[in-house]
């Protein structure tokens, strides 16, 4: 009985373990940094809304065929996210005259220069060809592009070790690579990349790789994920940023690889379009601001005149890549599928058809193209460090 009042703690006692293991407990909050892109709302808006929007379209479609793909749909999760956000590549290229005069000899490759093998692969070999080359262009690109966003995040938060970058580099690409190569085993069988085009797969993998690359898909994230927890636990910073995205990646690509086409559309495109945009319109705004603020006399009319007005504001900004999207769909539908609109004149054929595929390829080319070089910062970028490195000042501020 003496030695149980011995070990008993007293009422002080407990109270100061309890303040301990709250001030521990407050530590580890603090230590699980969200630092944002932009601001916390922004960043929601841009990079978790795609996913709670999806997961709406679930719910909404469920009375809808797999095949199915009513002109409603289509607007709002190919032409209005997917094919708009290619265009927000003018607003970092051509439409910035400091851009342009550096880099007008790589402009050139991206748009004559890909037409004319884009040309060649189409009439020569066919189109089938050339929209299975445009597919494994686009995975390569849509594998890639949550990456670039990761890494915004690695930089608020100071990461400079090669080896985490390494193994978030080839984490990340596996969300997307994995599932791919799951589909060339024959998994996801009624999954196609482009819905219904005339795309093929370029190659097959045996059926027995199967096992191995399911195991794959889970054991490489999970062992992402538990040496992060376990530097967290030992008192290191957990990125919460860079972990959603991660998460981002992995679930919208799994859940996108899918027979039911709207479905498919909302994962795929919502997240990877919606994000690409939204980057776009920030760094082009705080890269205006910037230059408005430091020499203005070096600007251009299509700057002050027309990219910042582009940017002034999201309505403007949205109209402007929502235009050009619809006027290409409208091309796409009107010359070649005639899947919604039922014009007097026959859908093209042979020689017509192929230069106007090909030309009608080259704005997703272009930007797949450009996407690889107008982030890297450097000179050949101008503004683009300020721009970014001030955007998250700005959300520390906050």
């Amino acid at each position: 009985m003496g030695r149980l009042s011995q070990e008993a703690k007293s009422p002080d006692q407990v109270m100061a373990n309890m303040s301990a293991l709250f001030d521990q407990l407050m530590f580890r909050r603090r230590i699980a940094m969200w630092t944002p892109v932009k601001s916390t709302g922004a960043d929601v808006c841009g990079f978790v809304s795609p996913v709670a929007l999806a997961l709406l379209v679930v719910v909404a479609t469920r009375r809808l065929g797999a095949d199915e793909a009513p002109l409603l749909w289509k607007l709002l999760l190919e032409v209005l996210v997917d094919v708009a956000h290619v265009y927000g590549t003018l607003c970092r290229t051509v439409l910035d005259s400091e851009a342009t005069a550096l880099n007008w000899r790589l402009y050139l490759l991206a748009v004559p220069g890909l037409l004319l093998p884009t040309l060649f692969v189409n009439i020569v070999f066919g189109t089938w060809l050339g929209w299975s080359l445009l597919s494994y262009y686009a995975m390569f690109h849509f594998a890639k592009q949550p990456f670039g966003l990761l890494c915004i995040y690695k930089a608020r938060q100071g990461e400079r070790d090669p080896k985490e970058h390494q193994l978030d580099y080839w984490t990340c690409l596996a969300g997307a690579g994995l599932p791919l190569l799951q589909w060339h085993a024959g998994d996801f069988p009624d999954f196609a990349w482009f819905g219904g085009e005339d795309e093929k797969k370029l190659f097959q993998l045996p059926a027995v790789l199967l096992g191995p690359l399911r195991a794959l898909h889970v054991l490489v994230p999970g062992v992402w994920l538990s040496f992060y927890l376990w530097r967290w636990l030992r008192g290191g910073r957990l990125n919460l940023g860079k972990l959603w995205i991660m998460v981002a990646t992995y679930f919208t690509w799994y859940m996108g690889m899918c027979g039911h086409h709207v479905r498919s559309l909302a994962f795929i495109n919502l997240f990877h379009g919606m994000s690409s945009s939204f980057l776009v319109y920030h760094v082009v705004r705080q890269r205006y601001s910037l230059w408005e603020a430091k020499n203005p006399q070096t600007m251009h009319w299509i700057d002050d005149h027309f990219n910042c007005v582009l940017v002034s504001t999201p309505v403007f900004y949205t109209c402007f890549l929502c235009g050009l999207a619809c006027g290409e769909d409208l091309a796409w539908d009107i010359l070649i599928h005639q899947d919604y609109m039922r014009p007097p004149v026959a859908p093209l054929e042979g020689l017509g058809r192929q230069v106007a595929v090909s030309c009608l390829m080259l704005p997703q080319l272009a930007h797949y193209f450009l996407d690889g070089f107008i982030w890297k910062m450097g000179p050949q970028n101008p503004g683009l460090k300020d721009a970014v490195v001030t955007m998250a000042k700005d959300a520390k501020d906050r």
